[in-house]
């Protein structure tokens, strides 16, 4: 079993030398459906699935912040781990929560990416994803909360 990872984890490029991360746990509800051993096992690899998603994030930030990786690595793993969560979602209120927190690691990473690029550090085109990863999550996030029609 997978230990999860503490709510509102995030650590500052600028300010600590890492990219933000996206990692938010949540409890499990796989759905309903099949017997109860389909779900726990259903359950256990939606949980497992977020984990190695989580440890990828990790190891993409490491990788950007050595300059191995484009922010668009980053970035995908993010929104990947993302999906993962929602799956694991309960209701409204947990994606409401996850959506939420993407916005304001979206905002860390966009600021942190734009810091980069005024010292020559990252490219115009990294700013660009960065600035528009974050208007996307802005986007779901209303979206969650108008309508609960996020993707």
């Amino acid at each position: 079993m997978f230990v999860r990872p503490s709510i509102r984890r995030m650590s500052a490029l600028v300010m600590g030398g890492t990219v933000p991360l996206l990692i938010i746990g949540l409890g499990m509800a796989p759905g309903a459906g099949g017997t109860a051993s389909d779900s726990e096992k259903l359950g256990k690899l939606l949980e497992e699935r977020k984990a190695v998603l989580g440890e990828a994030v990790r190891a993409a930030e490491r990788g950007y912040h050595a300059g191995r990786l484009g922010v668009d690595s980053v970035l995908a793993l993010q929104r990947d781990l993302l999906n993962a969560e929602l799956e694991l979602a309960a209701g409204r209120k947990e994606r409401i929560e996850l959506y939420s927190q993407l916005v304001e690691n979206s905002t860390a990473l966009e600021k942190a990416v734009a810091a980069l690029f005024k010292s020559g550090q990252a490219s115009h085109v990294d700013y660009l994803k960065a600035k528009a990863a974050l208007l996307q999550s802005q986007i779901d996030l209303e979206r969650a909360k108008l309508n609960d029609k996020a993707p």
